[in-house]
């Protein structure tokens, strides 16, 4: 199967333009994209910021090559299908082990699509384009090389200069994803009744109050309302971003929490800027201390997409519920009375 000069000439410059969006839509934000890598495996906190803009930047350079360099096609289109197929072998990966419901992170958050679409279209795409490098074609084949391995390293150059390298603050002290009931042996310690019983434990309606432990979030200290200590007694500390709707879900529903208990103690980590907290918590009723983090310092906290949520006790961990599918349920509606 051949094309025509002018069918050629309409795939590559589509090919084109679907890899700078592609790439474009990454880096809004970039930290987003790399804690996809992070969530999915395929990179640590450590090599995720290196390994993004290196992708993104050979996006970009074949975006613009195929737009610009349509003499040379055959070798950028060989290219592409090598990046495509990479790209596929990650999203077969991540539908067969995290199920590949979930974004992607192909096109950033400025288009979401799962795995499996995503898979479909690199399939579409590298079909369209093997009849491309099917035939010979060997001009340039030398004097192409040294200007495009410039351009490559110009455009990553960019990059890296327009989106410099941020350090990831990873915890000290991991938490795990799954909510854990508070199990103290027999000590001298204050045994206090429990409105709220954890589902492992409906049959034990007293609890002890446990000894004080460093949490990850004992570092967040400098609060809207002052200066506070999420490890001393009794805290819900909410992970949100401000541009999430599952978050703003989940702040809705803690805001019904602080209606059944007025002294709910609620602080909240927030992920944006300062001028999307009135309206959040405007559309939210949430009212509540909260703190405004940096990706560096946000995403790691995670080990799934947000919200997060932990009910803290002298900074133990009785309960983490970190899910975009959040309910009423998971939560106490009372604190222990002491």
């Amino acid at each position: 199967m051949t094309y025509s000069k002018y069918t050629r000439h309409i795939i590559l410059t589509l090919t084109g333009i679907m890899f700078l969006i592609s790439g474009f839509a990454k880096l809004f934000p970039i930290s987003s994209f790399e804690f996809q890598l992070v969530l999915k495996g395929f990179a640590s906190w450590l090599t995720a910021p290196w390994l993004s803009r290196f992708l993104i930047g050979t996006e970009l350079f074949l975006g613009f090559s195929l737009l610009t360099q349509q003499k040379y096609y055959v070798w950028f289109t060989r290219a592409a299908i090598m990046l495509l197929t990479i790209f596929s072998i990650y999203l077969v990966l991540d539908i067969i082990y995290n199920g590949g419901d979930k974004n992607c992170g192909c096109f950033g958050e400025v288009i979401r699509m799962s795995s499996p679409a995503a898979l479909l279209k690199n399939i579409l795409s590298i079909i369209i384009l093997v009849p491309l490098v099917t035939r010979r074609n060997s001009s340039g084949r030398v004097c192409m090389v040294l200007p495009a391995v410039g351009s490559a390293f110009i455009t990553l150059l960019l990059i890296l200069v327009i989106v410099p390298v941020k350090k990831y603050n990873s915890p000290v002290k991991s938490i795990s994803p799954q909510a854990i009931a508070i199990e103290i042996p027999n000590t001298k310690v204050k045994t206090v009744t429990d409105r709220f019983i954890h589902p492992d434990t409906l049959h034990n309606r007293t609890r002890q109050e446990p000894q004080p432990a460093h949490s990850v979030f004992s570092r967040f200290t400098s609060f809207s309302t002052g200066n506070i200590n999420l490890d001393e007694g009794k805290k819900v500390v909410a992970l949100l971003s401000l541009d999430c709707e599952h978050c703003l879900k989940a702040a809705q529903i803690l805001h019904e929490s602080q209606k059944a208990d007025k002294a709910f103690p609620i602080f909240a980590l927030f992920l944006g800027e300062q001028s999307q907290v009135a309206d959040f918590m405007k559309q939210s009723g949430l009212s509540c201390p909260y703190m405004i983090l940096d990706a560096q310092d946000f995403f790691p906290l995670l080990t799934k997409s947000p919200p997060r949520v932990c009910v803290l006790w002298n900074g133990n961990v009785i309960r983490n519920i970190e899910s975009e599918e959040f309910e009423p349920i998971q939560l106490p509606k009372k604190w222990p009375i002491n």
